[in-house]
């Protein structure tokens, strides 16, 4: 009986997630800018907009890659760029893991003028395994997942497969703010499915300079070269770093906090 081993990976509903892991000493066993620009360069080759997440999707990755063995292990730490030993990979994830979920506070005044103190984004990382009831799990595997990337093993029972796809797109929808509701299509899992590992990411901050609603008004969408749509847009100036080439055009806005992802 073939057994199904599915990753699924809920991104942020609002901004992508680019993080640059290898700048610090707790996740030098670890390249996720490099993964970045090799998944960008084949996923880019596709016809319309892209959106995605290197971080969410290299972390759902490197959960697999922890139970893996051999040449697979081999391969998969070759296209993830992973340059450490497996234990200072997993401790790599451990320690972006804990940083990316503690944000920052900032000080904030309440209608008393009274300060307060909150977290200076939302960002909340995580990750899940959905294993099949009964199943004889790895234990060594099961824990190192959770010590290290906080993905506790779930029950579900596959044979039921709609309602263990309801239960996994509850848990991803209340880990998103209720963004993404469905991201198990029905028909991806079958009886024969044991393990469904999920990682989800929500984001949500406020810009450095923030757009003013009055200054918003509708305009021209260009959805083609010969094609636009009339849609509500936001407008301001200010100086913004900037660049452009022939291919592309790129513009910097900053956060509220320098140091947000």
């Amino acid at each position: 009986m073939t057994r199904w081993f599915t990753i699924i990976v809920a991104v942020i509903a609002l901004l992508p997630l680019a993080v640059q892991a290898q700048g610090t000493p707790e996740n030098k066993a670890m390249n996720t800018t490099a993964f970045a620009a090799d998944l960008y360069a084949q996923l880019g080759t596709q016809k319309g907009n892209l959106f995605f997440s290197p971080a969410s999707i290299e972390t759902a990755l490197a959960m697999t890659y922890a139970g893996a063995k051999g040449t697979t292990a081999q391969q998969m730490a070759k296209t993830l760029h992973f340059t450490g030993t497996p234990e200072q990979v997993n401790a790599s994830f451990a320690a972006l893991l804990k940083t990316l979920n503690n944000p920052p506070e900032v000080t904030s005044f309440d209608e008393n003028g009274k300060p307060v103190k909150k977290p200076a984004y939302q960002l909340v990382v995580a990750n899940a395994l959905w294993g099949q009831q009964g199943y004889p799990f790895q234990p060594a595997f099961t824990q190192l997942v959770e010590k290290n990337y906080g993905a506790g093993l779930n029950a579900v029972d596959y044979r039921q497969p709609e309602q263990a796809r309801t239960t996994i797109n509850d848990w991803v929808a209340t880990q998103t703010k209720d963004k993404i509701k469905d991201l198990i299509v029905k028909g991806a899992l079958t009886p024969d499915t044991r393990l469904v590992l999920t990682n989800a990411i929500y984001f949500k901050s406020n810009w450095a300079d923030k757009f003013q609603k009055v200054a918003t008004k509708d305009g021209p969408f260009h959805l083609s070269a010969d094609k636009s749509l009339d849609v509500p847009l936001m407008h301001q100036r200010h100086n913004f770093g900037y660049m452009e080439n022939a291919d592309l055009q790129l513009l910097e806005m900053r956060y509220t906090q320098r140091n947000c992802p």
